[in-house]
């Protein structure tokens, strides 16, 4: 149990810092697209409170946003 908690606490950081790392390049690619999160939103066909989200960490893409990022 010791093992699997350990693994599950390993997990969610690696997974936090994945989420930043993306939050960070897509702002950085949407400042050198001079694209808005509103613009990405109508390209992606999500809302612009979902990329919001996408640009603080909270959350990723589905793999189908990923491909078109």
């Amino acid at each position: 149990l010791k093992q699997k908690l350990l693994l599950s606490n390993e997990y969610q950081e690696v997974f936090f810092l994945l989420k930043n790392i993306f939050a960070k390049n897509l702002i950085d690619l949407l400042k050198s697209k001079n694209m808005t999160n509103q613009d990405l939103a109508n390209y992606l066909n999500v809302t612009r409170q979902s990329v919001s989200r996408f640009t603080k960490g909270n959350i990723l893409p589905s793999t189908f946003g990923y491909k078109n990022i």
